[in-house]
């Protein structure tokens, strides 16, 4: 799996790069279980093409933000991480400060400069690492250094945590962990059962409940359930089709609209709609047509198709997704 720079990967981790490239892959262990390993799956991240550093970090919403930031707890993150070969790895927190807008996380964390060797990374602008209270809790490897820990990854899985003070005036917090030095193509870092817990204890790992998770990554993105007879809409008008799709758990806040539907018609990228109202035949378009999304609420998305000349069919008839192409994927993006 390649992965865009600064955009959702994994479990809502974004990565962050020097150069060219990071990939990412998962391993289940299903069968062949890993020492000091207790989830079935973990998360690869794989440096190919040049040699650079890169961060991988998750945004705290700031609802969640604003509840551990306002009982002022000692917080711990841990995680269980490995290597292709023996690397010092960066572990800690970061925060959108006060001088930010919630919620709005800087669309490149790391905008230019990731630093030389043993150099942290500088952030982008209102985002700052959280260096009050830092320690080790009991139990986890790790030696705090500057804004985190330096954590000693070997080829064998270890745990490793620090303990912080989250800021009072935070408006997010974000989970980082980013290489200390260059990694070389094909280095790989392994991460799995990241955790962040209220107190200054190491915790044990427990697996979530699969459906809370689905619910959780739900509100950050969903996909359209583009199939035949789904989206049921109508022709508002000569040139114009809408149709509504709608989910149960609505999305954190209204969002961005992704498609790579490029026209109308018979092909990969494309999609065709059927009329019900006219015996389920597929309106037949003169001209391009594009595919834009908007919100009517965070429960619902109308997707509009526009003709470039018109649809024929009647202004007024009832109408659903017929064909989709096997290229299509289209969703709605609220992520942070």
């Amino acid at each position: 799996l390649s992965t865009t720079v600064d955009a959702y990967g994994p479990d809502q981790f974004k990565i962050a790069e020097e150069n060219a490239k990071v990939q990412v892959n998962q391993t289940d262990t299903n069968g062949s279980a890993e020492s000091g390993l207790s989830s079935r799956y973990y998360a690869n991240f794989k440096k190919f093409t040049n040699t650079g550093k890169m961060m991988i970090y998750q945004p705290i919403e700031g609802v969640v933000t604003q509840g551990i930031c306002n009982a002022g707890n000692t917080m711990t993150l841990q995680v269980a991480m490995k290597a292709s070969s023996s690397k010092t790895i960066r572990l800690g927190v970061l925060q959108l400060n006060s001088s930010g807008t919630i919620d709005s996380i800087a669309s490149a964390i790391v905008p230019s400069t990731f630093g030389a060797n043993s150099t942290d990374p500088t952030l982008a602008t209102n985002t700052a690492y959280v260096t009050a209270g830092l320690a080790i809790p009991s139990g986890a490897q790790g030696i705090v250094s500057g804004n985190g820990a330096n954590c000693s990854v070997t080829t064998s899985w270890q745990t490793f945590a620090i303990n912080f003070t989250p800021p009072a005036n935070a408006k997010n917090l974000i989970l980082a962990i980013w290489t200390d030095s260059q990694f070389s193509a094909n280095d790989i870092l392994s991460l799995s059962q990241v955790m962040l817990t209220n107190g200054a204890f190491l915790k044990t790992w427990a697996p979530f409940d699969p459906s809370l998770r689905l619910v959780e990554c739900q509100r950050f993105l969903r996909v359209l359930p583009l199939s035949i007879n789904t989206g049921l809409g109508f022709k508002v008008s000569s040139a114009r089709i809408d149709l509504l799709f709608s989910w149960s758990v609505p999305t954190r806040a209204t969002g961005t609209f992704v498609t790579t539907i490029t026209d109308y018609g018979s092909g990969t990228t494309k999609i065709t709609i059927s009329d019900f109202t006219a015996g389920n035949t597929d309106y037949v378009a003169t001209g391009a047509v594009t595919v834009t999304g908007n919100y009517g609420t965070a429960s619902a998305v109308t997707m509009t198709c526009t003709a470039a000349t018109s649809f024929d069919h009647s202004t007024g008839d009832l109408s659903a997704v017929d064909a989709v192409g096997s290229g299509v994927i289209s969703y709605m993006d609220a992520g942070l």
